[in-house]
C-alpha cells in the first residue's frame, strides 16, 4: 500500500508526505514515512522506518527508526509487559517514556520512567522491600528502600557521596 498526500497550507509552499507499506505476513508489516523537513527545500526529506508485528491477539510490537529519534512500543498482555520509549539518537542514553512488567509467579511489579537524562525505577514485591532507584546517565544518584520487617520506616541513600538519612514512622 502506498499513500501520497499533498497539503497546501495557506501562504506556504506545498508539503508532500509519502508513506509506503510492505506486508510481510498476516501479523507483520514494514512502513516507511517520508516527509520534508523544510517546505522550501525538497531535498531536505526525512525518513521514518517502522517494523510492526502482532504475534497474537492483543499484543503489539513496533520499532521505528528515524534520523533523530527511535520509537519503541511493546504491549504483551501474556508476558504482562508494556513499553513506550522514545530515544534521542544524537544523545546517548537520553530517552522519554516508560516500561513496566508484572511477574505474577513471585508477585513483583517493576516500573521504570525515563525523563531524558534521569530514569526512575521502582520495584515492589509482596511482603518484601519497596525499592526506588534514580539514575542519571546510568549512574545511581538516589535509592529509597522501605523496611517491612519492623515497619520502622524507610531509608534514603544519596550517591555518590553516600549520605544516608533514616526516618522512622510515628
Amino acid at each position: 500500500m502506498s499513500l501520497n498526500l499533498k497539503v497546501n497550507v495557506p501562504q506556504k509552499n506545498l508539503i508532500s508526505i509519502k508513506y509506503d507499506e510492505t506486508i510481510r505476513s498476516n501479523t507483520s508489516f514494514n512502513g516507511v514515512l517520508k516527509y520534508p523537513f523544510n517546505a522550501n527545500d525538497s531535498t531536505a526529506e526525512k525518513t521514518y522506518q517502522c517494523d510492526v508485528n502482532q504475534p497474537y491477539v492483543d499484543s503489539y510490537s513496533m520499532k521505528c527508526q528515524g534520523e533523530r529519534t527511535n520509537l519503541t512500543i511493546d504491549i504483551d498482555p501474556v508476558a504482562h509487559k508494556k513499553k513506550f520509549i522514545v530515544d534521542l539518537n544524537r544523545l546517548t542514553g537520553e530517552r522519554i517514556g516508560y516500561e513496566t512488567a508484572m511477574k505474577f509467579t513471585i508477585g513483583e511489579l517493576e516500573t521504570t520512567y525515563y525523563t531524558l537524562v534521569t530514569s526512575w525505577n521502582m520495584k515492589y514485591r509482596v511482603e518484601v522491600l519497596l525499592i526506588i532507584i534514580v539514575k542519571q546517565k546510568d549512574l545511581e544518584v538516589l535509592r529509597i528502600t522501605t523496611s517491612r520487617a519492623d515497619f520502622a520506616g524507610f531509608k534514603i541513600r544519596f550517591l555518590p557521596a553516600n549520605i544516608e538519612i533514616k526516618e522512622f514512622s510515628y
